[in-house]
């Protein structure tokens, strides 16, 4: 089966900037299934290039370098920058089992934290408990 989770919103912990999180994945009972995770930083900056990400919970931690571009474009806000890269569905498995999450992406000069929203810790908890818990 194939399945889609709507972004997920994420908000900068230092300044005015929102991450937002889509996966995509197939599950099939498999150890090689993956999800993809596409995801857009709006804010005042621009990012053209992320060297990592580093998505972790309280006893979960995993890391990416594998990280594309897909665009930037002006916004209201300022800037949107896209990217995809590809997640073990395993560790992300365990990720929506925890409630908070740590997206923290890093370049040459910076890296930045993103924490879920009130109204997201909600949505993954019912992603856990109606789509996860069932794998």
């Amino acid at each position: 089966m194939q399945y889609f989770i709507k972004p997920i919103l994420l908000k900068n912990i230092e300044k005015e900037e929102y991450l937002m999180a889509d996966f995509t994945f197939r599950h099939q009972n498999e150890a090689t299934d993956s999800v993809t995770v596409n995801f857009s930083i709006e804010g005042d900056d621009l990012h053209k290039k992320i060297d990592s990400l580093v998505i972790s919970s309280s006893s979960v931690a995993f890391a990416t370098k594998r990280i594309e571009l897909l665009f930037n474009e002006k916004s209201k806000r300022g800037y949107v920058s896209r990217y995809t890269t590809k997640v073990s569905l395993n560790d992300m498995r365990h990720l929506f089992g925890q409630g908070t999450w740590d997206y923290t992406i890093y370049n040459e000069t910076l890296s930045n934290s993103f924490l879920p929203t009130p109204k997201s810790k909600k949505a993954i908890s019912a992603i856990n408990n109606n789509l996860f818990i069932l794998m």
